[in-house]
């Protein structure tokens, strides 16, 4: 059944239909209101798909269908009898075939019409979801705009520029990237540096992206007319000699008697003799030579320079070349009606919008735009499944509970996992670990980053004593965090640290001043010594206070080890310690404060109640009950 013209003209003729039940269902949701742009371009995309399988299959069902096709002609002519002395033996041989392969498969499908199928748009999407957004780069926007740095870049380097930078002769100058979109048409320049390489490569590369671009952004447009209409034009315009820029008077052949050399072998006129002198020993044209030795026409006369009108000749044609290019991207983005000169306007009041704003705001804005996206992909699945809803039934709501996240994925904002891609692309598989944080595990490089202004790695950085500024962003280790502040201070960046410790108050007339506590004064009343003991919030001191010459022992506990909230808990167990009174208890005196630290006065003992553990290894039950009876005891009349 293969090998039939007759079986494969029917196939196509139905492709051909199913086809176009497609496309006309296609256009006709092109029409729907509220259509987003992404839905409005992907079906564009698969209109504009179907149309060219369209125009493919009807040309081959036309050639196959065509009198001149012998092998339809003599399949008839077998099947119909006409041609093998009047039998139908091909016919009856055919329909043995068919009857012994519905007996060896009964339980086989029946064919689906047109009707039934579905279009395959594998060969368009390659089985992709991201296939539209592959298309277009991210300055592009799905066709919202134009990305054309890289011929930025070409014509910035079209010339050599200035010693100032700025300017080159010929009618060039270096712009930057809002300038150059601004003059994208306009091609005034001197024939001189229109008639380099760079500048022809330049025309190219820019008629070819914007012919791609707009093959892109407006798949069912019809760009092949465009651009013969613009081709028309210019031939008129060339013929006049009205095309602007490429007047006949600058083509000018060179004289007879001037100064130029041709080469024969280079293909190329040189303006003088000591310039043609000067090639001859180069790569290109040694190997030039050679090839033209090597060539069997190099007999016929290789040195004979060509004449004046020929010369004028090639010059023209290199010439309209050049122009006709000009002229088709002018036809493109230069005329009003274009649908590209409206993106470019765009593009530009884009381009100058976002050159107004932070890298913060530009950062907010690609999420706002991600955000958006996301909306719209979640609305065109919201209309998909209420579409579906009659045929799902309860089937659905059973597979809406049943999540399927074999890979762990966090959940979206509807509740079910986030695609992988998206996953890839934020890192949000990649663990960022901050020992200053407690070694605390953030998922992803946003979260990182987000996190060194959070209150728990600020918490962090004030139990270490240091400021938490911009200087220590990225640094996650404890000891590396401790370095850096060593070396700031060294570098004379105290100040850094004492603005983040300082408290500052205003009085009622406005005016401000840096808090210092009532208690301050208290310090200067002792005389410090060596360090008795350290322990998880601060080191013990040996103290004697002048007036008296009695010693005590001074716990200094930096604020910078409670948190701000935490401070009013931390004054009230220092005024209950101020009330406890028991033999087996250390005696707070007193306590005062600086700016950034508490000193507590307490009695100076022989030591603690672990160290006696020590030194006894272990206490009698009556030790232990005496003990922590009278402990009981006191506490209880401290409370009450």
């Amino acid at each position: 059944m293969s090998n039939s013209v007759i079986e494969d003209s029917r196939q196509t003729a139905e492709e051909i239909d199913l086809f176009e039940r497609e496309l006309a269902s296609l256009l006709t949701g092109l029409a729907t209101p509220n259509l987003t742009h992404r839905d409005k371009l992907s079906t564009s995309h698969r209109a504009a798909n179907l149309v060219d399988r369209i125009v493919h299959s009807s040309q081959s069902l036309y050639a196959s269908l065509s009198p001149a096709n012998d092998e339809r002609t003599r399949e008839i002519d077998n099947l119909t009898g006409g041609g093998s002395g009047g039998d139908l033996a091909e016919f009856y041989q055919r329909l043995a075939k068919i009857k012994e392969y519905h007996r060896k498969y009964p339980d086989a499908a029946t064919a689906k019409v047109s009707g039934d199928r579905e279009v395959d748009f594998a060969a368009l999407e390659g089985g992709d979801d991201e296939w539209l957004d592959r298309r277009f780069t991210g300055e592009e926007g799905l066709g919202r705009y134009v990305d054309l740095h890289e011929l930025h870049e070409q014509w910035n380097n079209l010339s050599p520029a200035s010693t100032s930078g700025a300017s080159s002769g010929g009618g060039w100058k270096r712009m930057n990237y809002l300038q150059y979109l601004g003059a994208l048409t306009t091609f005034a320049l001197s024939p001189a540096l229109k008639s380099t390489p760079l500048y022809s490569k330049y025309l190219t590369d820019l008629l070819a992206y914007l012919s791609n671009f707009h093959e892109k952004a407006f798949p069912l447009a019809d760009l092949e007319s465009v651009l013969n209409a613009a081709d028309d034009d210019f031939a008129k315009r060339w013929e006049l000699g009205t095309v602007e820029g490429w007047a006949r008077e600058d083509e000018v052949a060179p004289e007879e008697g001037s100064e130029s050399v041709w080469c024969a072998a280079c293909q190329k006129l040189y303006s003088k003799q000591t310039v043609y002198n000067a090639h001859l020993t180069s790569k290109k044209h040694t190997k030039a030579a050679a090839k033209l030795t090597d060539s069997p026409s190099s007999s016929s006369t290789p040195s004979a320079a060509p004449s004046s009108a020929s010369l004028t000749l090639l010059r023209h044609q290199k010439n309209r070349a050049l122009a006709l290019k000009e002229a088709l991207i002018t036809s493109l983005v230069g005329t009003p009606m274009s649908p590209l000169a409206s993106i470019l306007t765009e593009t530009r009041n884009n381009t100058e919008r976002r050159a107004a704003l932070t890298d913060k705001e530009r950062a907010a804005e690609i999420d706002e735009l991600e955000a958006r996206e996301a909306a719209e992909a979640a609305a065109a699945a919201a209309a998909a499944q209420a579409k579906g809803v009659a045929a799902g039934g309860a089937d659905d709501d059973d597979d809406d509970e049943r999540i399927y996240n074999p890979l762990r994925l966090p959940l979206g904002w509807d509740g079910k996992p986030i695609p992988f891609w998206l996953y890839k692309l934020h890192g949000l598989g990649v663990e960022y670990k901050c020992e200053i944080c407690s070694d605390f595990v953030y998922m992803g490089r946003k979260v990182f980053e987000r996190h060194f202004q959070e209150s728990r790695h600020a918490f962090g950085m004030r139990a270490l004593g240091l400021p938490n500024t911009k200087h220590f962003h990225e640094i996650t280790r404890i000891e590396d965090a401790i370095a850096l502040a060593e070396k700031l201070k060294q570098e004379g960046k105290q100040e850094m640290f004492a603005a983040e410790l300082t408290e500052e108050l205003e009085d009622s007339e406005g005016n401000v001043y840096n808090r210092k506590p009532k208690s301050h004064a208290r310090k200067a009343d002792f005389v410090y010594g060596r360090v008795l003991g350290v322990g998880a919030y601060g080191a013990v001191k040996l103290a004697t206070e002048k007036v008296t010459g009695v010693e005590y022992a001074v716990k200094v506990i930096p604020k910078a080890t409670v948190s701000v909230p935490d401070r009013p808990s931390q004054i009230r167990r220092l005024n209950f310690l101020l009330n406890v009174q028991h033999a087996n208890v250390v005696k707070l005196y007193e306590y005062f404060e600086s700016k950034d630290r508490w000193y507590l006065i307490f009695e100076k003992a022989g030591g603690e109640l672990f160290e006696r553990l020590i030194e006894e290894k272990r206490f009698t039950e009556f030790q232990a009950r005496e003990v922590a009876g009278s402990l009981l005891v006191s506490g209880m009349n401290t409370a009450y």
